[in-house]
């Protein structure tokens, strides 16, 4: 990965964390935040309710709990055996025992 992308990708989820850390009022985390990791302060807040982050780490969880048989939304078991699926059907010979 080169530096610019690795640059750009700080910088994202930078403005991510920071999106989260308003949306969620926490405002020492914010100034310590914006301060320890050089983060503008004038970081465009991203439109999402809860925030993007959230969002995701919600999504990710959910899938995470059903491919691991926790529990988990009707959504996310069928989105989790689909990728299985796809996954055994396009390495068939895996699942197979050595002679």
């Amino acid at each position: 990965m080169s530096r610019s992308n690795e640059t750009e990708l700080d910088h994202t989820l930078h403005a991510y964390i920071l999106d989260y850390f308003r949306k969620k009022q926490y405002s020492q985390s914010i100034q310590s935040f914006i301060s320890e990791a050089h983060v503008p302060s004038d970081v465009a807040i991203i439109d999402s309710p809860e925030g993007f982050l959230f969002e995701w780490w919600a999504i990710f969880w959910e899938i995470y709990n059903a491919r691991n048989n926790k529990s988990a939304s009707n959504e996310a078991r069928i989105y989790s055996e689909m990728q299985a699926s796809k996954h055994h059907h396009a390495h068939p010979f895996n699942n197979q025992p050595m002679p």
